[in-house]
């Protein structure tokens, strides 16, 4: 039998390849595990972002099942799968709702308002006041009418005749004596921001990492902003007169002061609360999110937008029981300004140009240089828009939607 001798230095060659080989199997091993855990770990990911698109949606259809605000609720989305349940927490925030989501590592914040302002889904209305609305020029009412027992008339105004598409008869119905008034539990809310206000805050200079999921931040301004970048959410509370330029950059924030002016070519998403009155000069943009509210603390409280200005959001102007003895226009919108929601007006409205949305008001007038023009609804556009975000003032379904 013959006896065949591998030498030594062949083995060791064969070991080192062979250990090689071995190391080279264990990586390969190991990159296909990684890949795997990356691959699983995204996918979960994936589910648990698709699971908060999912809970937005739970949210818009219905919120019964959330326990009230700043308060923690937490809902499966199926039943028996424990890695669908999501975290809910909200949170008034002007005149909308911050909802903060939460699934496994992965969290959500949304704006929230509602679908339609109110149970009456009015593109125009007026309460009952005994005199017939005369709608004249290059009118356009699409949606429901709410007016007074006397109607409307298409007729002249400042010497043009009505040049539109009438309203439907089905879509002409008959207003109340008053208003639909805001719901207590906003006034309410408004009402603490007013008294907040007044507190002894820190300074505006240091504003810090603030996030929604986090108290409100309060600080200090004095009587002018300007050059400003800030992200809420903070509350910027003036004592008295606030100006902001219009090279500040906002989004997010709710301003808090007597009279406030926002200077020309401004664009950003801010909530203004003011006592006495807001104006806003020429090519004011107040993009998704915003809102201008007066109090009704004086017979001379107005908001007045200036030439191109857009408004996405809302116009609230509260009603005072003392009234001028002069017709006075509380809300003045000319005829080059949008705005896109809720406009509404316990007062005096002069309103031309486009509203796309709801236009609420105690009273019309249409002034001139040559006087004033009382119930005159002339050259106005107003109509319900598909998408529209209204705000949480009047009380009405209770359907959400997510302002983008």
């Amino acid at each position: 039998m013959k006896v065949f001798r591998i030498q030594a230095s062949v083995m060791s060659s064969v070991l080192v390849v062979s250990t090689l080989m071995f190391i080279g199997m264990l990586g390969v091993l190991f990159l296909w595990d990684s890949e795997h855990l990356l691959a699983a770990r995204y996918f979960f990911r994936e589910q648990q972002r698709a699971h908060l698109s999912s809970a937005v949606v739970k949210y818009c259809q219905d919120t019964s099942f959330c326990i009230g605000f700043r308060q923690d609720t937490s809902l499966m989305l199926f039943p028996g799968l424990a890695t669908s349940e999501v975290g809910f927490y909200r949170k008034r925030w002007g005149l909308y709702e911050m909802l903060l989501l939460t699934a496994g590592d992965e969290k959500k914040c949304c704006l929230m308002g509602k679908v339609d302002e109110g149970y009456s889904r009015a593109a125009l209305y007026l309460p009952e006041r005994g005199r017939t609305l005369s709608i004249a020029g290059k009118s356009r009412i699409e949606g429901k009418l709410y007016i007074g027992g006397q109607g409307g008339a298409y007729t002249q105004g400042r010497s043009e005749f009505f040049d539109g598409t009438p309203v439907a008869p089905s879509d002409i119905c008959r207003s109340g004596e008053m208003l639909p008034s805001p719901a207590p539990e906003i006034t309410a809310y408004v009402g603490e921001l007013f008294r907040y206000a007044i507190e002894e805050w820190p300074e505006a200079e240091n504003f810090g990492q603030a996030t929604f999921a986090g108290p409100v931040e309060y600080r200090r301004i004095g009587q002018e902003i300007k050059a400003m970048g800030l992200t809420g959410p903070y509350v910027l509370c003036a004592a008295d007169s606030l100006y902001i330029r219009g090279d500040c950059r906002l989004r997010g924030v709710i301003i808090v002061a007597g009279k406030v002016r926002i200077g020309t070519g401004f664009k950003g998403a801010v909530q203004v609360f003011a006592r006495d009155a807001i104006g806003l000069e020429e090519r004011v943009v107040l993009q998704a999110g915003s809102g201008l509210w007066v109090n009704g603390g004086t017979r001379w409280r107005s908001v007045r937008l200036g030439e191109n200005c857009r408004v996405v959001g809302y116009v609230v102007v509260r009603g005072n029981a003392e009234q001028p003895q002069s017709p006075y226009a509380h809300y003045h919108q000319p005829s080059s300004a949008v705005v896109r929601g809720l406009v509404y007006v316990d007062g005096i409205a002069d309103v031309r140009g486009v509203v796309e949305g709801s236009l609420y008001a105690g009273e019309l007038c249409h002034f001139a240089s040559e006087g004033y023009y009382a119930d005159l609804f002339y050259n106005v556009s107003v109509c319900r828009s598909p998408g529209t975000v209204y705000p949480f003032l009047i009380k009405g379904p209770v359907e959400r939607r997510e302002v983008k």
